[in-house]
């Protein structure tokens, strides 16, 4: 009879617990317990003096840069996810040595979105309204219904990679639920009429790809990571990655291209934001985060090229989103003598600590994973 030992290895997780008490954890893992912290006073601030009172949102512009912030970790997570499906099904032999990392990867970051919008909601407590009082009409209710279902699925599936099972039946109920869920959130966005920066059909799509770089790049990074370790493997380990990320970049560059000539030829009230961002757009969002990565990717060979046009991505991509949340509002809908015709934004300190707290999050407790063997599968033992 065949038995696994459990989910968490008990000896190496103390070991690692003992190794931060003595200072032993590494720079970058003080570094994020510090960034965990600052989290930690943002939303003390939150809760004691109010959201209004410490962010720079308003009436004007009500979504900020810790609704960017969750779109983005949302984003990745759902690419996490895609990168997973297309790695078992197109390149199981060489996506197995990476494939616990990054499904975790992809729940740990589902996770850090959740807490990133809890942050911006400000009476989390009372979310068992969507459960007693639903209202089917509203996207947003979807989306909080797909999430949540999305988060469980992913924590099941990453036990049951963790066992080597790799179900194609768990697989694929991941990868439709994630469409499912990533497309709801963009329709949030394209349902907007009013708001000319997020309305129509092709958001859905753009979330979609843009999710699916994302994700491709944090997997790049974790799998570059993996290269340098076994580099009599490098090659094999970061020949999906590779693909991925080009992939990605020729579908995100070809939908932002497009989203942006479809929206500059609009004539519509509040379309000339297209042309108030082109410069900022063709230079950030598209030569920036997408040609320079897809240079360096195609140019250079081995993982350190794999993981440098990566960190540009992902970089980049949180820039992107930034840009279209905050885009969004920049021209007020309805137009009086006290509101300005440009709405400016900039995030306080307070919401620049959300940020730091979420990156934190995720670097923290995957190293802490990775130290601890958690991101090992089971080792299958003979009874006596």
């Amino acid at each position: 009879m065949k038995t696994y030992t459990g989910i968490i290895d008990m000896d190496s997780f103390k070991r690692t617990l003992s190794d931060l008490l003595k200072g032993k954890g590494g720079v970058l893992m003080y570094l994020s317990a510090v960034g965990i912290l600052l989290g930690v006073y943002a939303v003390i601030k939150i809760v004691i003096e109010g959201h209004g009172a410490v962010t720079n949102t308003s009436s004007l512009v009500p979504w900020g840069i810790q609704i960017t912030t969750y779109i983005f970790f949302a984003l990745v997570s759902g690419g996490c996810t895609f990168v997973n499906f297309f790695g078992h099904i197109f390149y199981k032999k060489e996506y197995e040595s990476v494939s616990t990392k990054v499904v975790f990867l992809g729940m740990l970051t589902a996770l850090t979105g959740l807490g990133a919008l809890a942050s911006e909601l400000g009476r989390v407590e009372r979310l068992y309204m969507f459960v007693i009082a639903p209202n089917p009409s509203s996207p947003m209710w979807w989306m909080v219904l797909w999430y949540t279902l999305y988060t469980l699925v992913k924590i099941f599936e990453f036990i049951d990679t963790k066992r080597g099972r790799h179900s194609k039946s768990l697989l694929w109920a991941t990868f439709l639920v994630a469409i499912v869920t990533y497309s709801t959130i963009a329709a949030i966005f394209g349902i907007a009429e009013q708001r000319v920066y997020y309305y129509g059909a092709v958001l859905p799509v753009y979330f979609l790809c843009v999710g699916f770089l994302s994700g491709s790049a944090l997997s790049a990074i974790v799998a570059a990571a993996a290269a340098r370790q076994t580099p009599s493997l490098s090659d094999m380990i970061i020949k999906p990655f590779r693909t991925f990320l080009g992939i990605g970049l020729g579908l995100a560059f070809f939908l932002t291209f497009w989203r942006l000539i479809i929206g500059s030829a609009a004539q519509v009230e509040g379309s000339e934001i297209f042309e108030m961002t082109m410069a900022s757009t063709v230079i950030e969002d598209i030569l920036l985060a997408l040609v320079v990565p897809f240079l360096l990717l195609y140019f250079s060979k081995g993982y350190k090229g794999l993981f440098a046009s990566s960190l540009i991505v992902l970089v980049m991509q949180f820039n992107s989103r930034y840009h279209l949340i905050i885009g969004g509002f920049k021209i007020p809908v309805f137009r009086a003598y006290d509101i300005p015709e440009v709405v400016p934004y900039s995030p306080s300190h307070v919401e620049a600590f959300i940020v730091i707290a979420t990156i934190s999050f995720v670097v923290f407790f995957y190293l802490l994973a990775e130290k601890s063997r958690l991101l090992e599968t089971f080792h299958k033992k003979e009874d006596a």
